[in-house]
């Protein structure tokens, strides 16, 4: 017998010295296991045996440890030895890492070793100012049965456990426990907190920050987060998320997956969506191959489960990016989205805000502490904006619902403050969530429309889209002889000869299935009308505002920005049947007299059948006049169509004076 070839055959402690040809298809990704395979064939302790020799595949990929075995000029000799000495450095770092922590408690879990933990490597991340090291950090529910610090890291490792009922037994005589792992570090060259956590739940990342850095702790804006992409080559998307631009109704957010999801967005793409999240593969400065993501909400992770070490290294290292000015650019139809912008003051005037996406989804409710019978939804509150201040770089906000009025001050640095002091905390809750009124909008941002049609989100400026194109045509606006009908064109509501009166005169004379009378706080829109025909329910909404000034007719385009406002956001309700359903109840449950025609058994029926939905707007606002309208309010209109018409069946549809 000449030789003998096994094939990935050879188990662990395998000892025969006579073997002396390796070959090197796809090493193992750990260089102690690959070394081990080569040491096999390199022993000496036999005699009449030959010198060992490799052989491996010449693949550019070909890699131990993220190290291209292939690279130009490489030398294996050199690069074995430089990884086993890179190897043993990193191993004594890592023993001066684990000695500088003490246990803080004597409490603390003695069998639980700091080097048996390896985290996944996904973190939120804060700006702060301080960082409480020492702090007593009880987690609600929560049991911590380990607590270790690092003065020198900056770091703090914490287990807890809580008990957990099996959902197939009714009593407790059986709990099980579930035990996480939260490492918490700060990074004091960037002012930077990092909590990494197994419960991923807000409200968990939300009660750490508040007990390590109270109340100035800031989440990181998307285009600082993004940076996490600098620097890297050959940059391929596994997922990336999509924002649509006009969230407010349809699609409000688009998810790419597959090899090179990149490839799919095109330039048009970034008209419509903003970048959300993303998760991708790239190399590195040194050429290693990584895996990289992040969120909008300040979140970034890469796939890999690694030592405490490791992870404050690569929190250094995204920290690194996050507070550069690096810019990113990966060459692919990833760059096609729009970006938002950190400013210094607001580039207009606000004409519109609204409740975040996920205020509309969850419903919350408004509460006193100490006061839980006045509980109020959040979306019956309506979002004043006041912008007569000359100061560009805060605005003053109110929340009104009825007679409560709460007065709120938005900066560009701070966010959300009260604007005076408060006797009774306010607190917002939903199902078994609950935060502090201030947290909750700077958490779960509202959306600011500017005069320029940009928007304000999550804190950051987005550009608003090209309107070189748009343009509204006067023949299209519909004209009712308001005055010659007796209607005080100024009084939009609250007598006889006002707006609404008319209005509501004119709708119920067109027999429709259901009209609802809606104007107040919070409302969905002034009037709403429903119709069901063969194939179709029909819905409009219609928005009215009185002409403002002393003239008769005063074509002023604050009314114009304000109705036009009140528009934009009653799309959110035209989503859905069910979405549509579900406001309409909310606003008008006891509440018979919003009923001029129907009630709401007739509206669930309607509104429970399987047919399209075909949607209309409608602004009506007397105070323009059709036969001389001023170029500023054509420009707004027209925008404002553009707006609309995306989400919506028809046109918006506009009802002015002759």
């Amino acid at each position: 017998m000449h030789g003998i070839i096994c094939v990935d055959m050879l188990g662990e402690g395998f000892d025969f010295p006579q073997l002396k040809i390796g070959a090197i298809h796809s090493p193992h990704k750990s260089l102690a296991i690959t070394l081990q395979f080569v040491g096999r064939f390199a022993r000496t302790n036999a005699s009449k045996i030959g010198e060992a020799k490799f052989i491996a595949i010449a693949d550019e990929d070909l890699e131990i440890e993220k190290t291209k075995l292939y690279g130009e000029d490489n030398i294996w000799k050199n690069i074995i030895i430089e990884l086993s000495e890179s190897r043993i450095g990193r191993e004594d770092q890592d023993r001066k890492i684990y000695k500088s922590f003490l246990k803080s408690t004597s409490e603390s879990n003695s069998n639980i070793s700091l080097y048996s933990i390896a985290p996944y490597s996904h973190v939120k991340i804060y700006s702060v100012e301080n960082f409480n090291l020492r702090v007593e950090i009880d987690i609600s529910g929560h049991e911590t049965i380990f607590h270790e610090i690092s003065e020198e890291m900056s770091t703090i490792v914490l287990i807890t456990k809580i008990p957990i009922k099996p959902k197939w037994i009714k009593n407790d005589s059986i709990v099980d426990h579930k035990h996480s792992l939260f490492i918490i570090y700060f990074n004091r060259n960037y002012k930077l907190l990092f909590i990494n956590s197994t419960d991923r739940s807000e409200e968990i990342y939300n009660e750490i920050k508040q007990i390590i850095a109270g109340e100035e702790a800031q989440l990181i804006p998307t285009s600082k987060i993004r940076k996490v992409l600098a620097n890297l080559k050959e940059t391929e998307f596994f997922n990336i998320g999509m924002a649509n631009r006009f969230s407010n109704s349809g699609e409000t957010y688009r998810i790419i997956s597959g090899s090179n999801a990149e490839k799919t967005i095109r330039k048009s793409d970034g008209r419509l969506y903003n970048g959300g999240h993303v998760f991708a593969k790239a190399h590195n400065s040194k050429d290693e191959s990584i895996t990289i993501g992040y969120s909008t909400n300040s979140k970034v992770w890469h796939n890999a489960y690694s030592k405490i070490p490791d992870l404050i290294s690569w929190c250094d290292l995204i920290g690194g990016k996050i507070s550069s000015n690096l810019n990113v650019n990966t060459n692919s139809g990833f760059d096609n989205l729009s970006v938002g912008e950190l400013i210094k003051k607001f580039p207009s005037k606000i004409f519109a805000a609204e409740w975040n996406m996920d205020t509309y989804k969850d419903t919350p409710f408004l509460v006193q502490e100490n006061n839980y019978e006045e509980n109020i939804q959040l979306l019956d509150f309506e979002i004043l904006i006041n912008n007569n201040s000359k100061n560009s770089e805060y605005v003053d906000v109110i929340l009104s619902h009825h007679n409560i009025k709460i007065e709120l001050v938005y900066n560009l640095l701070e966010h959300f403050k009260y604007k005076n002091i408060i006797n009774e905390p306010l607190k917002v809750e939903w199902r078994s969530h609950s935060l502090d009124l201030i947290t909750y909008l700077n958490e779960y941002s509202l959306t600011y429309y500017f005069q320029d049609f940009s928007y304000f989100f999550n804190h950051e400026w987005y550009k608003a889209p090209s309107l070189s194109n748009l343009s509204y045509n006067p023949e299209d606006l519909i004209a009712i002889d308001w005055i010659g009908e007796g209607v005080k064109i100024h009084k939009e509501f609250g007598s006889k000869d006002s707006i609404h009166e008319k209005l509501k005169s004119l709708l119920l004379a067109k027999n429709h299935n259901i009209l609802i009378y809606d104007h107040g706080s919070g409302e969905i829109a002034d009037f709403i009308t429903i119709d069901e025909s063969k194939n179709e329910i029909y819905v409009e909404f219609f928005h009215v505002k009185g002409a403002g000034g002393t003239k008769a007719t005063s074509n002023r385009v604050d009314d114009v920005y304000e109705v036009c406002g009140q528009a934009i956001k009653s799309l959110v309700w035209l989503k859905s049947l069910s979405e549509l359903k579900k406001a309409i109840k909310r606003r008008t449950l006891n509440k018979d007299h919003k009923y001029l025609v129907g009630n709401f058994n007739e509206v669930n029926n309607i509104l429970s059948i399987e047919k399209v939905l075909n949607t209309q707007i409608t602004i009506v606002q007397p105070g323009i006049t059709k036969s001389r309208v001023p170029p500023k309010i054509a420009e707004v209109l027209a925008a404002n169509n553009d707006f609309i018409s995306r989400f919506t069946s028809n046109q918006l549809k506009i009802i002015v004076s002759k």
